[in-house]
């Protein structure tokens, strides 16, 4: 795998949101599978706030603003949804439709994002040694030869 992220051209995938009571098909967000460096950290500090707290040691105090990482996560990570309007048409991913959305709604998608990464961290977790270590490169590979000397 390229340690590049191809933007033009993104490996996606579909995740669903719970059933709702009434509804055919169940409604789904489409994500990027893989991030940019900018893209992570764009979610990171979104809503931090930095204050320094004059005085004999300066202290600096961050908060960070839940809602605004939240709508920050969705924004870069969600490249499409199924959302629908009231007359069926589909209604575009943007900053003002996810504000025009109801709490639990945008509850679901956050849970969903949640979810999701958490799944994702854990397979990458299972992938690495048992003991935490790096493994050894490959004597093999010539392009390495210097570092194993």
């Amino acid at each position: 795998m390229s340690r590049f992220v191809n933007v033009k051209d993104r490996e996606k995938e579909k995740l669903f949101l719970p059933e709702r009571e009434g509804q055919g098909e169940p409604d789904f967000i489409v994500v990027k599978k893989r991030l940019t460096n900018r893209e992570r950290k764009q979610i990171t500090t979104a809503g931090l706030k930095m204050t320094m707290r004059p005085g004999k040691a300066e202290t600096a105090i961050v908060e960070q603003d839940i809602q605004s990482a939240d709508f920050e996560k969705v924004l870069v990570t969600v490249m499409d949804w199924s959302f629908t309007n009231d007359d069926g048409e589909k209604v575009q991913l943007s900053r003002e439709n996810l504000e025009r959305l109801d709490e639990d709604s945008f509850a679901e998608i956050v849970n969903a994002l949640d979810e999701w990464n958490t799944k994702r961290e854990a397979e990458k977790n299972s992938r690495r040694p048992a003991d935490g270590a790096t493994p050894e490169p490959s004597s093999a590979d010539p392009s390495l030869k210097a570092v194993n000397e």
